[in-house]
């Protein structure tokens, strides 16, 4: 055992128009994230949903105090529903996944157990010409 193994978990879930797949996919997520023994929560972000997740989620977070929610106006795709969810999340190990069931929520404990981290670099210093140009060109010529 690591050092690591009580830090807190933020789980953090894109959802767009997956109502059915919500309650397997909290079970499996509690079967996985129980057992460790450590903290954690669930953020689920509705990207513009239009098939009753939001209810959905509505309905699990009533009943699992470790369940947050997030309802985005409209979708705006992926990359924002998870900026949403990394801005709210309370933890600082964060694991994303989708809310299709494409992914197994029982492997997050041995994705925890191999350590493999990804990041990005905070407090970035650049000059200002450069983050200018870099606002411009993600405005006038979005990839």
């Amino acid at each position: 055992m690591s050092a690591h193994d009580a830090t807190p978990l933020s789980v953090i879930l894109p959802v767009l128009s997956e109502q059915d797949n919500l309650e397997p996919l909290h079970a499996g997520l509690s079967d996985a994230l129980e057992p460790m023994g450590r903290g954690y929560e669930v953020i689920y972000v509705d990207a513009g949903s239009t098939d009753g997740s939001w209810e959905g989620l509505k309905k699990i977070a009533a009943r699992d105090r470790r369940v947050r929610l997030i309802r985005l106006r409209k979708n705006f795709g992926q990359t924002s529903a998870l900026a949403a969810g990394f801005a709210h999340s309370l933890h600082h190990i964060l694991i994303t996944l989708d809310a299709d069931l494409q992914n197994d929520p029982g492997d997050i404990p041995r994705q925890l157990l191999a350590e493999h981290a990804a990041g990005r670099r905070d407090h970035r210093k650049k000059p200002y010409t450069l983050l200018a140009f870099q606002l411009w060109a993600s405005r006038y010529h979005p990839a």
